[in-house]
């Protein structure tokens, strides 16, 4: 089934019937967020290469060491997806003469 766009190039243009085809399809978008987010966090699993453990496994153990010290369940999740970003930018730092991640200069 072919998806429906919005009749309109600027937002002050939009009609009723616009906003309601935006309605649906961020409706349906919204209810699989949480598996894409689990699908990122598995694909950590598959990251950079050459450590102990993999990102997954690294999230991993994050998450449930915060979960061990009675961390809230935000915290918790926060932990097990810290890492997802590093697979769109992954050197937003380098490493100083100490082996201290550092800001990347620009």
């Amino acid at each position: 089934m072919p998806v429906r766009t919005v009749s309109f190039t600027a937002m002050s243009e939009g009609t009723k019937e616009d906003y309601a085809i935006l309605a649906k399809t961020e409706e349906e978008f919204t209810r699989t967020h949480a598996d894409r987010v689990l699908a990122a966090v598995q694909a950590l699993e598959h990251s950079l290469a050459g450590y102990q453990v993999s990102r997954l496994e690294h999230c991993l153990q994050s998450a449930s060491r915060a979960h061990r010290d009675g961390r809230d369940e935000e915290y918790v999740v926060a932990a097990l997806v810290h890492d997802i970003g590093d697979e769109l930018a992954p050197v937003l730092t380098r490493r100083d003469d100490r082996g201290r991640d550092a800001p990347v200069s620009r």
